[in-house]
């Protein structure tokens, strides 16, 4: 017994152990602690890795195809920079892959083209109604102005990014204006033959009818007196006047003439 009298009779050496056993004890349960932490930091590292090996993995299967395909694409941000950029695409605006990570999509866009890109880029981010295909015009780094038609996917890359497909339709929409500029000019000169032939029959039409009454009237009152060669001319001046008459008639009533649609 080390207690006499109900008091403590603990010395020195014992007081002294029973503190390394405490301090044995604390630094036992700090390191548990710190190992309980060290634990959960490594899961969460572990995790963070397998994300950014999952997303790198991503990363190079979408660049490895977006590097050989023939169509430029392109993957923007919301605030229209680009985060990537296929060969295709740099080359058709004439710049380097480089070049266009450092710019954003309204240094590309024309003036002309400039709201409605904008536009369209933004609401695509914002969860609004946008066109997932529109014209717009470029610039190349030239300053030279090109059509592009601009797809929009309706996947979203991880990290919020769209993706644009690039195709250059300058030659085929230029095609296209030219085509509509001279079907204008055919209509223009349809529309003139049209009243070049009503001008030529409302002025042919009284004449031809009062030569026609002239030559049956001459044919039914004097043919007593009209020789057989005249009586022959006569009769051919009826066929023809008949003939002429029938034709100017035609150009009245066939559908689509300048009759049907003057006043």
């Amino acid at each position: 017994m080390r207690t006499k009298g109900g008091e403590n009779s603990f010395g020195s050496r014992e007081l002294a152990f029973c503190q390394s056993i405490a301090d044995a004890a604390a630094n036992a349960i700090k390191n548990a602690s710190l190992f309980e932490k060290v634990l959960e930091e490594s899961d969460e590292l572990r995790e963070t890795k397998e994300k950014l090996e999952k997303e790198l993995r991503e990363k190079t299967v979408y660049e490895g195809l977006f590097e050989h395909a023939s169509e430029g694409l392109m993957v923007l941000n919301a605030a229209g920079q680009p985060q990537y950029v296929n060969r295709s695409a740099a080359e058709m605006l004439g710049y380097t892959g480089k070049q266009m990570l450092k710019m954003s999509l309204k240094d590309f866009l024309a003036e002309e083209s400039l709201q409605v890109g904008m536009e369209n880029h933004i609401n695509f981010f914002l969860g609004r109604e946008f066109s997932r295909k529109y014209d717009v015009l470029f610039k190349t780094s030239s300053g030279e102005k090109r059509c592009v038609a601009v797809s929009v996917s309706n996947h979203r890359l991880e990290g919020n990014y769209a993706i644009l497909a690039l195709i250059d339709v300058t030659r085929e929409r230029m095609d296209q204006h030219l085509l509509a500029e001279a079907n204008e000019r055919l209509k223009a000169l349809d529309l003139l033959k049209s009243e070049f032939i009503y001008t030529a029959t409302n002025d042919l039409r009284l004449p031809v009818a009062v030569l026609h009454s002239n030559c049956l009237q001459l044919r039914e009152s004097d043919t007593d007196n009209l020789t057989e060669t005249q009586g022959e001319h006569l009769d051919a001046a009826i066929e023809s006047c008949d003939r002429l008459m029938d034709l100017i008639e035609n150009c009245w009533t066939v559908p689509g003439s300048i009759s049907r649609i003057m006043p």
